[in-house]
């Protein structure tokens, strides 16, 4: 028993959904849809508030930005209350994430640079435009590449043959400013900038007097950076079986964790985002997984109880095999159906 291993399909050939995708993915003016995804940097883990509960799944009405240690406590301060959407966990931030140094800068424009060339080798990585590579270098879209100056306004308009300027002159990070001038120049940057919903670098503004951080020390007034990212556009297909989705995700891991090796500590913490397919194979994993464990549970207890009831160890031993067979039939006949 394992996840699906084509792309799931939920309604008949002749549903007039079924029709619709075929027509979007197969006729001349549309074409495969790719997957918009991230590489999300400056987040280390996601960890339940401790008023958390699964009982009271929206969680608590006031949760609290934290980091796993406490040795910079610019990134643990002050309370967030959010009332429009659920609070299901907290975002343990990186305290030693920081863009404000030149090897920092450096690295980082780096990975831009590195991202636009990185392979895949993965059955996945189906893009005829750009074969064995994992994004489309084009779609790259790096923020600190525009305030240096390398990567002008119309950089959403990026073709094959303008990939060959950053390539012969790799963008530097001579222009940018470092320590607090780098913050207060990349605020005036996001704010006069024309960012993408999601290319948001991700700032706590402090601006009261007297905010005291969880250590009870004063907090002064600023911007600080959490977090940021550089979105793409992959060259896996959307809606690809979960075994497609996790060899894609394990070479891009493995690519990303090689960068990091080689960068410096305030810039050590990158995972690879998309809209769907990564959180849903991990999703069709635990279902599949579920299951199993519901299994290895019922069975035993539906023994021991027939066993009780009846007295007869051969009548109880009858009765969850019968059991286990109609089951397994049912799961056998479905999946043939199904496919």
């Amino acid at each position: 028993m394992e996840p699906p291993d084509a792309e799931e399909q939920w309604f008949p050939d002749g549903h007039m959904y079924v029709q619709y995708l075929r027509k979007q993915r197969n006729t001349h003016y549309s074409g495969e849809r790719y997957l918009d995804g991230a590489l999300v940097l400056g987040m280390k883990q996601i960890q339940r508030p401790d008023a958390w509960t699964k009982w009271q799944p929206r969680g608590p009405a006031t949760i609290l930005w934290r980091t796993l240690e406490d040795e910079y406590p610019r990134k643990s301060m002050g309370s967030w209350e959010d009332s429009m959407s659920p609070n299901r966990a907290t975002v343990q931030w990186d305290p030693d994430f920081d863009l404000s140094t030149a090897d920092a800068q450096t690295s980082f424009l780096k990975l831009c640079r590195d991202l636009r060339e990185a392979p895949c080798a993965a059955k996945g990585c189906v893009d005829p435009e750009w074969p064995d590579q994992m994004v489309d270098p084009t779609s790259v879209e790096c923020f600190l590449e525009r305030m240096a100056g390398c990567v002008g306004d119309d950089w959403r308009d990026m073709s094959r043959d303008d990939l060959a300027t950053p390539r012969a002159t790799p963008c530097t990070r001579d222009p940018l400013p470092t320590g607090d001038a780098f913050y207060t120049s990349l605020a005036e940057f996001r704010n006069n900038g024309t960012f993408s919903q999601y290319d948001l670098p991700g700032f706590f503004d402090v601006n009261v007097d007297g905010l005291a951080d969880d250590r009870g020390e004063s907090v002064p007034r600023g911007q600080y950076l959490l977090w940021t990212t550089i979105r793409y556009t992959m060259t896996m297909r959307e809606q690809e079986p979960p075994a497609t989705a996790e060899d894609v995700y394990d070479e891009f891991s493995a690519w990303t964790n090689t960068f990091l090796g080689a960068s410096p500590d305030s810039l050590k913490t990158a995972f690879p985002w998309t809209e769907s397919a990564f959180r849903w194979m991990v999703t069709q994993r635990q279902l599949v997984s579920g299951m199993l464990t519901g299994f290895a549970i019922c069975f035993p207890m539906a023994f021991v109880v027939v066993f009780i009831v009846a007295g007869s160890l051969r009548i109880a031993l009858l009765a969850t095999i019968t059991v286990s067979c109609i089951v397994m039939s049912v799961l056998g006949m479905s999946k043939v159906a199904l496919k």
